[in-house]
């Protein structure tokens, strides 16, 4: 009987080692389904987040692209095409002459080898043609390759790639007045000892004579090179900068189709509506205040860092300005301080926490006085390769301005 009661308690507390394994057992499997379960909803909620964050960088608004998104899809279709197959040893002309004519070539069965989105962006074929005037039946030259987009000095030995509404008037007054008893060229004397039809490769080399140039934040660049050659009206019918003449000048009887083709439209009234209306047209006939800043001097953004000196006209002008003097110094330093009217206060604006407000940096006050969303876009992917490939950023008041379409 004892022995019975013995293999009992054998058994039972068998049976309960048992159970409490499966009890084990049971609790380590639902502790597993419950982390799983946790593991899935957390991949879920990072999966929410980082659609979301996609969201928040594609969208600005209820289907708005943000400006970033703007600029880099427009490089991928239209400059980047060029730049990826363009080396240094061959000359930006060179490069766009070769894609113009592949995008233009007709084949033997009647069709045309386009890049992707070039119907889209359809005013890149038109930028191509008039960056370098490849249609040589065409009685416009934009000038964009021409001698006055580059200066050179000596004593001290400087030179500087010049761009259209960067300063450039106050810059090419520093270099006539450097070189006024050294040129041989009277008209324009930007050179010493050469004359103005010649061209100079820049960067030259640092130690001979080091280059510098300035850039500009480009969507106040497009709309500063707008309010001088379009807005002002006492320029327009001068200058004859604000293309096509055929539709924007109306203050000249050579082109009297303006006349009909403006009614409605004022310069002055409704700018918004003016400059939207100039922004889709204007690339039927390219101007050289108007193309991308990178496309100067021989396609700068190529050696963009063979400069010695880049500076930036925005709101810290005057003190770069002051910084670039004292860099070369000498009669650059005095032409420069005279020319561009410097005082000991301007080049101290970052100390006295000021910023620059001149003339030459006027334009970001008015950019939500002239740019729509509409607008804003159409210009974004303008100049969408000075943003890719010159490291400047997109200010902040594109996104504000793009959110207005939601």
């Amino acid at each position: 009987m004892v022995k019975y009661f013995r293999n009992r308690t054998k058994r039972r507390k068998k049976q309960v080692t048992i159970g409490l394994k499966f009890f084990h057992w049971m609790i380590a499997a639902l502790c597993l389904c419950i982390l799983q379960v946790m593991l899935f909803y957390n991949y879920l909620a990072i999966q929410h987040q980082i659609e979301e964050k996609n969201s928040a960088l594609v969208l600005v608004g209820h289907g708005a692209l943000s400006a970033n998104t703007i600029v880099e899809r427009a490089y991928t279709h239209t400059f980047g095409q060029i730049v990826k197959s363009c080396n240094k040893d061959q000359t930006l002309k060179d490069c766009f002459e070769k894609y113009y004519n592949r995008i233009t070539a007709r084949h033997e069965n009647g069709g045309t080898t386009v890049p992707s989105g070039t119907a889209e962006h359809w005013w890149f074929q038109s930028m191509v043609r008039d960056a370098f005037d490849l249609e040589p039946t065409s009685s416009y030259r934009s000038g964009l390759s021409k001698h006055w987009h580059t200066a050179q000095a000596i004593e001290p030995n400087v030179t500087m790639c010049l761009i259209e509404k960067v300063g450039t008037k106050s810059w090419r007054k520093v270099f006539i007045d450097l070189n006024k008893d050294y040129s041989p060229s009277h008209d324009l004397p930007l050179r010493h000892n050469m004359s103005s039809g010649d061209l100079i490769d820049l960067p030259a080399p640092r130690e001979s004579s080091p280059s510098f140039l300035f850039l500009r934040d480009p969507l106040e660049r497009f709309l500063s090179a707008y309010l001088d050659k379009c807005a002002d009206s006492s320029l327009r019918g001068i200058e004859k900068h604000c293309m096509p003449n055929e539709i924007f000048d109306t203050d000249s009887e050579e082109t009297r189709s303006s006349i009909e083709l403006m009614k409605g439209f004022s310069f002055d009234r409704n700018k918004k509506t003016m400059f939207a209306a100039y922004v889709d047209v204007m690339p039927l006939r390219w101007n050289m205040h108007f193309f991308p800043q990178s496309l100067y001097c021989n396609g700068l953004y190529r050696y963009l860092g063979d400069y010695d000196f880049v500076g930036y006209m925005n709101a810290d002008f005057y003190e770069t300005l002051g910084t670039v003097a004292k860099r070369y110094g000498g009669r650059f330093e005095t032409s420069l301080i005279k020319n561009f009217k410097l005082t000991p206060d301007k080049m101290r604006l970052k100390q006295s926490k000021m910023k620059n407000t001149g003339i030459e940096t006027s334009a970001p006050k008015y950019v939500k006085e002239y740019y729509s969303p509409r607008a804003l876009r159409r210009v974004l992917e303008y100049v969408s390769i000075d943003y890719v490939l010159l490291g400047l950023d997109i200010p902040d008041w594109a996104d504000e301005i793009l959110n207005e379409d939601q």
